[in-house]
């Protein structure tokens, strides 16, 4: 479990082509952190393919996350989804860092933590806990909210249309449970708990439409 964070000011979005054209989605959306909850069990139901590349197969050992350093090279698609949401959580009056440099500005380079070779070969659940530890990491994982849909239609001419529609508010509540590897006799929330209210966590959400695997991801 992550230790607590005292205080939450900002949302880190992820960006950069080593961890794939929507890192920045993958990251608040899968770093609840379990298939066995039911935010993963709603999402693996519109995209079952998608959604078990995120997490080790049964059966493999367990691999932990490859940290060397790497330039943070902006895919101009990332740049695309990076900017759209960005404009989504603030038009909530959510904060939310949008340097042009990504996490290079702030210090922090894109670590290849979840692909090799680009292609995932480690769980976020290996990944997000040291990423967040990090001195520089400061995350909000949008209180109460809920974005229904992002999309990124690709336009005539190799350009991206990208937009987050309808951003609506949504309390999720998530009762107290076991989960995979943590210690039975304590609460055990999700990872990233605490950085929503007390006794709920926020979800970011997007229809299946504007999940589907498509040639442009790197």
């Amino acid at each position: 479990m992550l230790p607590a964070i005292q205080s939450i000011k900002q949302l880190l979005l992820p960006t950069g082509r080593m961890v794939g054209g929507t890192a920045m989605l993958n990251a608040m959306l899968f770093s609840f952190g379990h298939p066995e909850d039911e935010t993963f069990q709603l999402f693996s139901q519109w995209n079952p393919r998608f959604f078990s590349e995120l997490y080790q197969e049964p059966g493999r050992a367990v691999t932990g996350c490859h940290f060397t350093p790497s330039s943070n090279y902006r895919h101009y698609l990332n740049e695309k989804f990076h900017v759209a949401l960005s404009e989504v959580f603030k038009s909530l009056g959510l904060p939310a860092r949008d340097s042009p440099d990504g996490w290079v500005r702030e210090g922090m380079q894109t670590p290849l933590v979840f692909v090799q070779d680009y292609r995932r070969w480690s769980p976020y659940t290996n990944c997000l806990e040291p990423l967040l530890q990090h001195k520089d990491a400061q995350v909000t994982i949008l209180p109460e909210t809920l974005v229904e849909k992002v999309n990124d239609d690709i336009l005539e001419g190799g350009t991206a249309d990208v937009r987050g529609d309808m951003a609506q508010w949504l309390k999720h509540e998530f009762t107290d449970r076991k989960v995979r590897g943590s210690n039975p006799t304590s609460v055990s929330r999700l990872p990233l708990f605490r950085l929503g209210q007390p006794g709920s966590v926020s979800s970011l959400v997007i229809h299946s439409s504007s999940m589907a695997p498509k040639g442009c991801y790197s």
